[in-house]
């Protein structure tokens, strides 16, 4: 009878299935997913992520692929009603709660490391790239034992290393990558040049932040995801992964952040000592003038470059591009500025210009950026790639300010790929003076009349007008021309 009473209670247990935390109770049917995503990438890994963010009932914003506050906030409430911290940043519980196979490595992220970091030199123009610091801090204080403090040349960067706390030289080693990413890509993550590669193959252009490619990851590894494709290297999270990966394997091999350009583990051209386009100097010189933070202050938040009016005398691209009008293309001082800048802009070698068939209107257009520290467009060795550049301006309704990037066709045709020119506006011309087609305006620009010259056009032949998105000088609505033209339109050769 015992015995009987006995099974009877031990069967009443049994048959109670055991409580499982929801969290670690993966739905059934797992969708894959080939890594996990970070704040501030964009990539199709985020889109699957969004979408099931949506299935979960949480809402990430639209389905764009675009790891932002909208799709941060929606993964902090899952994880949240889910009994995690809510942090908003994914990790492998986060993705069992979706259902997703992660088939990838994930990435080193979670909630910042602790310690006050002050911001790096590429937020002081635009603070929403304080995702890229946190991204970068997060992953250097992961390597700090490992990678950080196996660097042997840091007394190039900072004599006072030694005195410097753990979070200092993480913040240090972080501004170090920033510093360098301004004499790769000038901090936009668009940036994309054929340099060491070949125009047919562009998975061995140089992209993105620090100019990384496709190919690299054949010997170096990302964290992030086994590999990543050309247009998640335009994207700056990813491109900063492969960055670390091929930053700490030099570490590894050599124990050096500066190399000699006879190093067979050299990368980075500007930080090649001897080499052609070494910045050494430059960029030592920024991290030993980064001011670093003590555990009591309070880290400063970047106040955005307040948007100002050029003065009447131009924006500060078109008064450096003056200084060479006049300038035949043969003249050996200016053939010195322009090829020394041809590489680094396109990733051109364009050998003499006066025995060139180039065009080299994109050249000066873009030298002139760069020289004052803006962005260019990374293809404007073709002209007509400059009616992409930048921000628009309305022209037919606010007129073309002094300096704007005027992109015309001689014939009539935008859609073509020959006879378009690139130049910028010589003065203000107000919208009353550009209808009609046969009105005229003053271009300031390379390669007219194969000189640094103005010339005047037919406004008819204009196909956009660009202005620089990261110029603190904006542009303004002309009300009034001055020097907008000099009369009637020539016909001079523009190669």
């Amino acid at each position: 009878m015992i015995q009987k009473i006995l099974a009877f209670l031990k069967s009443l247990f049994t048959s109670i299935p055991a409580k499982q935390d929801p969290a670690l109770s993966p739905p059934s049917k797992m969708k894959t997913i080939s890594h996990i995503p970070v704040y501030g990438e964009e990539s199709d890994a985020v889109k699957i992520y969004q979408a099931a963010l949506v299935s979960a009932g949480e809402d990430p914003g639209p389905i764009d692929g675009k790891f932002w506050t909208l799709t941060r906030a929606a993964t902090s409430r899952l994880q949240k009603k889910n009994g995690l911290e809510g942090s908003g940043y994914p990790g492998e519980l986060t993705m069992q709660i979706l259902g997703l196979e992660v088939l990838g490595s994930a990435p080193v992220v979670g909630e910042p490391v602790t310690g006050n970091f002050a911001p790096l030199s590429w937020e002081k123009s635009d603070p929403k790239r304080k995702v890229w610091s946190d991204y970068l801090i997060q992953r250097i204080d992961a390597a700090y034992e490992s990678h950080v403090l196996k660097v042997q040349d840091w007394h190039r960067f900072r004599s006072d290393w030694n005195d410097l706390t753990r979070a200092q030289r993480v913040n240090v080693m972080a501004e170090v990558i920033s510093a360098t990413a301004k004499y790769e890509s000038g901090w936009n993550p668009k940036s994309a040049s054929v340099d060491v590669g070949t125009k047919e193959k562009r998975d061995t252009w140089s992209v993105g932040l620090m100019q990384v490619s496709v190919v690299d990851q054949d010997w170096a590894k990302p964290s992030g995801k086994d590999r990543y494709s050309y247009d998640e290297l335009l994207t700056p999270i990813p491109n900063l992964d492969l960055t670390l990966a091929i930053l700490f394997r030099q570490i590894s091999r050599t124990g050096l952040l500066i190399l000699p350009n006879s190093s067979k583990y050299r990368y980075w051209a500007v930080l090649l000592s001897g080499g052609r386009y070494e910045k050494i100097d430059e960029i030592t010189g920024a991290v030993r003038s980064f001011k670093v933070l003590t555990s009591s202050e309070k880290p400063e938040t970047p106040t955005p470059i307040k948007p100002v009016i050029p003065p009447a005398s131009g924006p500060s691209w078109y008064r450096w591009a003056k200084q060479f009008q006049g300038k035949h293309e043969s003249d050996k001082g200016l053939q010195a500025i322009l090829k020394g800048m041809a590489r680094r802009l396109f990733g051109f070698n364009w050998g003499d210009m006066t025995t060139s068939t180039w065009a080299w209107c994109g050249l000066g257009a873009g030298a002139a950026l760069m020289a004052v520290g803006l962005s260019w467009q990374t293809d404007g060795h073709m002209a007509r790639n400059w009616g992409k550049y930048g921000d628009e301006i309305v022209w037919r309704r606010d007129g073309i300010p002094r300096g704007a990037k005027v992109w015309i066709n001689h014939g009539l045709n935008c859609k073509s790929t020959s006879g378009n020119h690139i130049a910028d506006a010589d003065g203000d011309c107000a919208p009353e003076d550009l209808k009609s087609p046969s009105d005229t305006i003053n271009l300031y620009g390379a390669n007219q009349s194969n000189a640094w010259k103005v010339s005047t056009y037919r406004v008819a032949e204009i196909c956009a007008v660009r202005w620089p998105s990261d110029a603190a000088e904006r542009p303004y609505k002309v009300t009034k021309s001055v020097n907008c033209t000099s009369g009637a339109s020539g016909s001079e050769s523009t190669r």
